[in-house]
């Protein structure tokens, strides 16, 4: 039996919830269907996933935005210049994350990557 009453109470109290052994789509209609999906920030094993449960999210809340952070795609120390278009995306999507704006999907990869601190991201909008 899935335990949704415990997630729900979790999510309520602002804890941290794990779901697992959900198909993609199924998870994004049970995010959807949160009272509040806007505060949730939901993480992925990879890049792929993440896009495609942000596509499966937006499908559940049509005419909503959900946030998604994709890695860099230079390491920190190659010689090469982040993309700027990929780089206004993260930025975008570290507000949204921080003020609730919307919910996010970040593939695990992203987390470890550096970002701005969030003061900076807010004192600049």
């Amino acid at each position: 039996m899935f335990p949704l009453t415990e997630i729900l109470e979790d999510l309520d109290q602002r804890r941290v919830s794990s779901i697992s052994g959900l198909g993609l789509p199924a998870a994004a209609c049970l995010v959807a269907s949160l009272p509040d999906p806007n505060h949730l920030v939901i993480v992925t094993p990879d890049d792929e996933r993440a896009r495609t449960f942000r596509d499966d999210l937006s499908f559940f809340l049509p005419g909503r935005n959900v946030g998604f952070l994709p890695p860099e795609e230079a390491l920190p120390y190659e010689r090469m210049l982040p993309d700027i278009e990929r780089s206004s995306l993260r930025i975008s999507c570290l507000l949204a994350a921080g003020s609730g704006a919307a919910p996010v999907v970040i593939p695990a990869p992203a987390l470890l990557q550096p970002t701005i601190p969030p003061e900076i991201g807010r004192a600049h909008v």
